[in-house]
């Protein structure tokens, strides 16, 4: 028979517990509502740019830049993956993984001999690309980017990521004709609970 002191022991245990998981539940709710802040203030500029860019294209005249040039006879394809760093999300990365299988797929029939080159920021990303041994894009060692040339630890802060080491590393290759097209695959965020897998080519 379970002692009376047992028994107040585990209440004691599980009120201490609801009082942990309360505390994790009000810093969460904080870091979600800061990163949906986030989202809609980048997202606004992010439109914006696009709409200017695309009214300037459209106006046409004499306008030209090798990132524009696009290659009639693709043959090589870079996709850049952005995954997350950690599980326990839902079907985030198993999202990602899965439009990523469905994309190769899809190169390959459009093009059998196509080479396809994957970059993947974000541990789970690269966990992904591991398991299907996929060739993977190694940025640029050097001096200072030697510790970058891995994009599966990166911190906690999005705003640290080294985005224009990679961006620049994409735009050589882009402009030497190291690789004729950019695909870029992420999670466009809509809620806590709606988040869409999205495709586009840069």
């Amino acid at each position: 028979m379970v002692a009376l002191r047992d028994i107040r022991r585990r209440l004691k245990s599980v009120q201490n517990t609801k009082k942990i998981t309360y505390a994790m539940k009000l810093v969460s709710a904080a870091k979600l509502r800061r990163a949906q802040e986030s989202v809609v203030n980048s997202r606004a500029y992010t439109a914006a740019l696009q709409n200017v860019l695309a009214e300037v294209l459209a106006e046409g005249g004499d306008a030209k830049h090798p990132l524009l040039d696009e290659s009639a006879n693709v043959q090589r394809v870079l996709v850049v993956a952005v995954g997350g760093s950690r599980g326990l999300c839902g079907g985030y990365n198993s999202n990602i993984a899965r439009r990523l299988s469905a994309l190769s797929r899809e190169l390959k029939q459009a093009n059998p001999s196509v080479e396809i080159e994957f970059l993947p920021i974000g541990k789970k990303a690269v966990e992904t690309c591991r398991k299907n041994n996929w060739t993977v894009m190694r940025l640029n060692d050097s001096a200072e980017g030697a510790a970058r040339s891995s994009l599966d630890q990166l911190p906690e802060d999005a705003n640290l990521w080294p985005f224009d080491d990679i961006c620049f590393e994409i735009e050589q290759r882009y402009i030497s004709g190291e690789i004729d097209k950019v695909v870029l695959v992420y999670t466009k965020f809509k809620s806590a609970i709606s988040q869409v897998v999205t495709t586009e080519t840069l």
